[in-house]
């Protein structure tokens, strides 16, 4: 008895050929091939969101460190604003970054920080926390010194409470303004 003859011989198979929404069938004896057509560019499916500018990463860094802070997680902050600050020096960020400083024990730091900020803009909030670093470092003298350049009528209203818990201290170790 004969041995029939394998697949491929007897049945061609298909090969599909894709052209510009054309479909192009043709038969060969071989196994089946599926090219693609040059004409038909091959879309990609967007993965996720778009990369973000420099700038939003920037807001980013920001975001994040103010919201660590605001929780105590200063160590965690830290970081954070040291990547906003290389970009961008403001002095309320410079304020937060060095109040930060300061309740990890880094003083001297957040000094540097305090009178950076002030370099910027004259604000009567960070030199009340320059005072209040002067007195917790026991240097009263210091605390006196910048005592006479602050300017109470800017200080905003809860800043204003924190003044007036510690104006009678302050008026009983300095000399008048």
């Amino acid at each position: 008895m004969a041995t029939p003859p394998p697949p491929s011989s007897v049945f061609p198979e298909k090969v599909v050929v894709l052209k510009s929404k054309k479909v192009e069938v043709k038969t060969v004896p071989d196994k089946a091939v599926l090219s693609k057509s040059p004409e038909r560019p091959v879309k990609k499916e967007s993965t996720g969101p778009p990369p973000l500018t420099p700038e939003e990463r920037l807001r980013g860094f920001l975001v994040r460190a103010e919201a660590l802070r605001e929780k105590g997680l200063c160590r965690e902050a830290l970081p954070l604003y040291q990547k906003y600050l290389q970009v961008r020096k403001e002095a309320g960020v410079l304020n937060n970054y060095a109040a930060c400083l300061w309740l990890e024990g880094r003083l001297a730091e957040a000094e540097k920080a305090f009178r950076e900020a002030l370099h910027f803009k004259e604000d009567p909030l960070v030199r009340l926390n320059l005072i209040l670093l002067a007195l917790q470092k026991g240097d009263t003298l210091e605390a006196c010194q910048e005592y006479s350049r602050l300017r109470v009528e800017d200080l905003e209203i809860s800043a204003r409470k924190l003044y007036d818990s510690l104006r009678d201290h302050l008026r009983s170790i300095c000399p008048p303004k």
